[in-house]
């Protein structure tokens, strides 16, 4: 037996013991002893059935004990072959096609929520609407096509405004048709608009 495959032999002994003596694992390993078809142990090692959702090309993955989830955690989010700081779905998706381990998305979802490098690059504040106030008015509009030129240009911040048809009531009721073409206000107008 060469040095690599003793070196190999005794890594494989050192994951069995670490697998077997992890308290994270014991229901999954007795539900195995008990013949379960979802948990299978294989040459001491366990194994757990690919859930229906998860995309993977395996069949059975490997249970990981807890001393190898921050090592297989930094490399599935951390490192440059894995695409390098994803999102915490990314992160377990890439994980889930090898490995199983118990609250794995608790578990990666706090692992990425304590990365620097992700926290660094996230948005701190979200912006909310903020409240747009009405200009006031200062003397009469001549015509109505600049009260069409004034609503055009509003309605293309509408989405940003609050209240928007509220606002511009008294503006979009100059635009029928019996409606004379200065602006005098009427019992809707906002006190603002008028003199």
């Amino acid at each position: 037996m060469d040095q690599s495959s003793r070196e190999a032999s005794q890594q494989a002994e050192k994951f069995k013991s670490a697998q077997a003596n992890n308290p994270t694992l014991t229901h999954w390993r007795n539900l195995a002893e008990r013949g379960s078809n979802i948990f299978i142990i294989v040459d001491g090692i366990l194994w757990k059935r690919k859930p229906p959702k998860v995309l993977s090309d395996n069949e059975w993955l490997l249970c990981l004990p807890a001393e190898y989830r921050d090592k297989v955690l930094r490399s599935a989010h951390d490192s440059l072959y894995s695409a390098g700081h994803t999102s915490h779905r990314r992160t377990l998706i890439k994980l889930r096609r090898i490995f199983a381990f118990p609250r794995d998305f608790t578990a990666v979802k706090n692992y990425c929520k304590s990365c620097e490098v992700c926290a660094r690059k996230t948005a701190k504040l979200r912006k909310n609407k903020v409240e747009i106030h009405p200009i006031p008015v200062v003397g009469e509009f001549a015509e109505k096509k600049e009260v069409k030129a004034i609503l055009g240009l509003v309605g293309y911040y509408r989405n940003l405004q609050l209240n928007f048809a509220e606002t511009t009531y008294c503006l979009t009721e100059l635009l029928k048709k019996n409606h004379p073409k200065k602006f005098a206000g009427n019992r809707n107008t906002p006190k603002h608009w008028t003199r």
